[in-house]
């Protein structure tokens, strides 16, 4: 699904479940052969969605960023008459920055619901998200935040205005946490754009909440650098995402996981168990420790290897898939 773009939006997304490991698609190869022309091609469609439903595994990132989350969700019981503190989340692209922020804007808002009493309430609004647009104006934030919460019918006489009596609506909707994704679109050297991080600052003070930001490459970016960007970086406390690494044991016993992880949810009958996780270091070099393309990579040749009936992920398929930014064929 497309990133959440108003607070009913953002509530399917929270109650969205992939499909559990004991309803996965599990004929044996020879039912699959048994099957009828139409019921064969179903049943494979019927695995290619599986294999593509939308999953977040609890990976090192999403854990750091939940409990500094929830470091600061306990620090906010407490009164506060300036800014809170907040978060930023960095990386280089496909590092799963936006697919992280939203896992834990997801966990977050099922935890502050369960903890308050108010799981099923719709007027409680516990997270936002939005994204940075390019070129944002104030009017522009505060319309994307206005869409969110649907709050268009606030008047206030200037965009400026708007925003301080969106924060106060937030506040009486019990938001603990909102999220600005792809902020390194911000550009605060030009007049617009020191505006809106001007008018941000406003937001964040009226603001009850947490500031949560996310984007490539925060430390460079604009609202975070520079003279202007100094109190941003003190207000904020860094998240940097990367790449997996094989450094140490403890990065390849992480790298394994995340592998098995993946390898646990194939629906392929001859698939041999344990065959992605042997091949771990091959997966590494072909994706760079990306998160991304190793889903990518995986999902794609289980793809093939339904498609072709084959029912098996095998290193001659792997190295027939190519993938973003990754030579195909390296090295076995």
């Amino acid at each position: 699904m497309a990133s959440p773009t108003t607070r009913e939006e953002w509530r399917e997304y929270c109650t969205y479940e992939p499909t559990p490991d004991s309803q996965r698609p599990s004929l044996s190869a020879d039912e699959i052969k048994a099957l009828g022309t139409v019921e064969r091609s179903a049943y494979n469609e019927r695995r290619i969605d599986y294999l593509n439903e939308e999953r977040v595994f609890p990976t090192r990132d999403l854990t750091r960023i939940l409990n500094h989350a929830r470091r600061l969700l306990r620090r906010s019981r407490a009164k506060k008459f300036v800014a809170r503190p907040g978060i930023r989340v960095s990386g280089e692209p496909r590092t799963g920055k936006t697919t992280d922020v939203m896992a834990a804007g997801k966990r977050l808002d099922a935890e502050i619901r369960r903890t308050c009493g108010r799981e099923n309430d719709l007027s409680f609004l516990p997270v936002v998200y939005t994204t940075i647009a390019t070129a944002t104006t104030t009017n522009k934030l505060w319309v994307r935040l206005a869409d969110f919460v649907g709050a268009r019918e606030l008047r206030g006489s200037n965009a400026d205005e708007r925003l301080v009596d969106l924060a106060r609506l937030l506040k009486s909707l019990g938001t603990k946490f909102v999220i600005l994704d792809d902020v390194q679109r911000l550009n605060t050297d030009r007049a617009a754009g020191a505006e809106v991080a001007d008018n941000i600052k406003t937001f964040a003070e009226n603001l009850d909440a947490t500031m949560l930001f996310a984007g490539i490459s925060l430390e460079t970016a604009p609202l975070f650098s520079g003279e202007n960007g100094e109190q941003w970086r003190k207000r904020t406390r860094p998240i940097n995402l990367s790449n997996y690494s094989l450094s140490n044991d403890a990065d390849h016993k992480e790298w394994l996981q995340l592998v098995a992880s993946f390898e646990r949810i194939l629906p392929l009958p001859l698939h041999e168990h344990g065959m992605l996780e042997r091949h771990a270091d091959y997966l590494y070099h072909r994706t760079g420790g990306s998160i991304a393309s190793l889903s990518d990579l995986i999902i794609d040749a289980a793809t093939d290897a339904i498609d072709f009936g084959t029912e098996a992920i095998t290193l001659d398929l792997l190295d027939s898939i190519a993938i973003d930014d990754v030579d195909p064929g390296v090295a076995r």
